[in-house]
């Protein structure tokens, strides 16, 4: 294993203690993962290789190799999901890690910061996808959900909905932008400050709905079997 610091200094307030403990967990070697694993940049999907013994006794798995290749070889890899929709699996004798991190890793050959899906679909780990950042850039591309009762990201209504005041989130807190007669003029207001402080363009972009993207993804594994290791 690669020692290294954990760089999620800010979590998300949805994430769950597995998932802040897969962000700082250091990943396998680059040469170990790609022994194990097989990568589709075009869909980012993890496929288990076949092993051979030397393989199998280095990652502490009993099973006989031929059993094991029968069984998984071939097979998805790292396709649970966390309960915020991230995808993620077990290595054996190492934990949980999340499987944009390892597909970081196998590209890259270090482990990222924190990763940002440029769309914010968490289980698009398509490469094109991905990008390793801090933790204040990833808060520059937060994607907000469908139950937020805000008018949109950047506005908010007032005086019962004949104004609407526009702000910008500055390192954790709200900056006031000022009242505006309309939501589009505060939106407007509110995006012009966004791309000068040096949000991503996606920031504020309605997020899809994860709790049925998760179930909707449990159904399926149900029916296909899920390789756990």
């Amino acid at each position: 294993m690669q020692a290294s610091g954990c760089y999620q200094h800010a979590a998300s307030p949805d994430q769950t203690a597995m998932e802040r403990d897969m962000a700082c967990r250091p990943l396998p070697e680059q040469g170990l993962l790609l022994k194990l694993l097989r990568y589709e940049p075009e869909t980012g999907d993890l496929f288990w290789r076949a092993r051979d013994s030397d393989t199998q006794s280095a990652v502490g798995v009993a099973w006989p190799v031929d059993n094991w290749n029968a069984k998984f070889a071939g097979s998805r890899a790292f396709n649970s999901v966390s309960a915020t929709g991230y995808l993620c699996g077990r290595m054996p004798g190492d934990g949980w890690f999340s499987a944009h991190r390892i597909v970081w890793k196998m590209i890259h050959g270090v482990d990222p910061r924190v990763i940002d899906h440029i769309d914010g679909d968490r289980a698009n780990n398509r490469i094109v996808n991905l990008r390793s950042v801090t933790a204040a850039e990833n808060s520059k591309n937060l994607h907000v959900a469908h139950s937020t009762s805000r008018v949109g990201y950047g506005a908010r209504s007032q005086h019962g909905g004949t104004r609407f005041g526009a702000f910008i989130k500055i390192e954790g807190k709200d900056r006031w932008l000022g009242s505006y007669r309309t939501r589009e003029e505060a939106l407007e207001v509110s995006k012009r400050a966004q791309i000068a402080a040096g949000y991503h363009q996606n920031h504020g972009v309605r997020r899809a709905n994860w709790a049925e993207a998760r179930r909707q993804a449990m159904i399926d594994m149900a029916e296909e079997g899920l390789a756990v290791y």
